[in-house]
């Protein structure tokens, strides 16, 4: 596990100081070595992805579209390592927060505010931009493994006025950050492994059940709920 988090450690300072384009290939190249050599996420993956579009599984466009979606996600990781080398400017050029009333308009009425989104684009940088500009954002996370990993993550995301708190302790968090009328940023996208009132929805011709959490949690404080994605 130790190795682990030096290897991790070492992929961020590499992502941190390589060009960019280099580090996207690189990631590119990853995510298509993953596409190959984990054929049981390969096969789900394109399971959902014919789900979607209507297609076979083994349909050329299914393929293809899940090969991206295997880069897509390395890009995401290459992100994540490089995210302590990102400067303000650098967030300034990346980041632009449309509509930024409805925060203020959010934050006026002293409740806090919840913010929920999924893992579309990153979200990381978004969630860093409204701490830098409006208020602290607190957020439930999956506590990683090994643990040194993780505590590098919060460290990272608390020079920007991020909170991360593990999902299994995360009640207490959220309700504070609320009462302090902070943001509370939520996942809607995550199954309910952390939600057993999972709200039964049609999505792409199939029940699928989303989590209710965000929507008690406004119900038990009167929070505002702002959507959006990256």
């Amino acid at each position: 596990m130790i190795a682990l988090y030096w290897l991790w450690r070492l992929g961020s300072f590499c992502a941190g100081h390589l060009p960019v384009g280099l580090c996207h290939g690189i990631a590119d190249l990853a995510g298509t070595l993953a596409y190959w050599v984990l054929p049981r996420q390969q096969r789900h993956a394109r399971h959902n992805f014919a789900q979607v579009m209507g297609k076979s599984a083994d349909d050329a466009a299914v393929k293809r579209v899940t090969r991206q979606s295997f880069r897509n996600f390395t890009r995401y990781l290459f992100e994540v390592m490089r995210f302590p080398y990102v400067t303000p400017a650098e967030l300034d050029q990346r980041v632009v927060l449309h509509q930024p009333e409805q925060f203020e308009q959010a934050v006026n009425q002293n409740k806090g505010v919840i913010f929920v989104s999924a893992h579309f684009g990153n979200m990381d940088l978004a969630g860093v931009q409204i701490a830098r500009t409006i208020r602290r954002v607190t957020l439930a996370a999956e506590a990683l493994k090994p643990q040194q990993i993780y505590d590098w993550l919060v460290a990272n995301r608390a020079r920007y006025n991020v909170r991360l708190i593990p999902y299994r302790q995360a009640a207490k968090g959220l309700m504070a950050a609320l009462r302090a009328n902070e943001f509370v940023g939520m996942f809607l996208d995550l199954g309910i492994r952390y939600d057993h009132r999972g709200v039964p929805v049609q999505f792409f011709g199939e029940t699928a059940y989303f989590p209710a959490a965000a929507a008690l949690l406004a119900h038990h404080t009167g929070a505002p709920i702002i959507q959006g994605y990256a």
